[in-house]
């Protein structure tokens, strides 16, 4: 993307491409190690365990997935409340069992096709594994409660934005978060 404005262009190479060195904690480096390797495993097992089945997988964005759970740790230590998510289809079971909390159980019983399991979130919509949605309510060491969302996703990518935002802002709503920072 081309930006004439000398003034934007420099905005955003502040803001992005010129971000200081963050030295990461022992701690922190241990549980990025532990996301990364959660994510692999999982990844793994679905190719080893379900070779046939039709499924996406995490290459190319593994990182990103630490990095949105990184993202809801930050959110928590805000108080938010809610996050909605939708994305496409790679990386999109990982992200909903390492990220969003969806059970494993669930993920497994969607590939056999056994949906006879309870479920709290979307119901059977009778879509692909990798087009589910869920939600779910993450509680934290400190206490917080955050609610986290992945809106169903159909093939048609380009759909989903405008239902992100749709449920954000019933959410605000709801909540009576008229400052939007819940």
């Amino acid at each position: 993307m081309h930006i004439q404005s000398r003034e934007e262009c420099n905005w955003l190479r502040e803001r992005i491409e010129e971000l200081p060195n963050q030295q990461l904690s022992k701690e922190e480096k241990i549980t990025l190690f532990n996301r990364l390797c959660k994510n692999e495993s999982f990844t793994n097992f679905l190719k080893n365990k379900f070779s046939t089945s039709k499924r996406f997988g995490i290459e190319g964005c593994d990182a990103m997935i630490s990095g949105l759970d990184a993202l809801v740790d930050r959110a928590v230590d805000h108080k938010v409340e809610r996050v909605v998510f939708g994305m496409p289809h790679r990386g999109r079971l990982n992200t909903l069992a390492e990220v969003i909390g969806k059970k494993y159980e669930e993920i497994l019983c969607e590939f056999q096709e056994n949906l006879n399991i309870e479920r709290e979130g979307w119901g059977n919509t009778g879509d692909v594994k990798y087009h589910l949605g869920t939600t779910t309510d993450k509680k934290y060491p400190n206490g917080h409660v955050i609610r986290l969302s992945m809106l169903p996703n159909p093939s048609h990518l380009e759909a989903i934005d405008p239902l992100i935002q749709g449920k954000t802002r019933a959410s605000q709503d709801y909540l009576k978060d008229f400052e939007r920072n819940k």
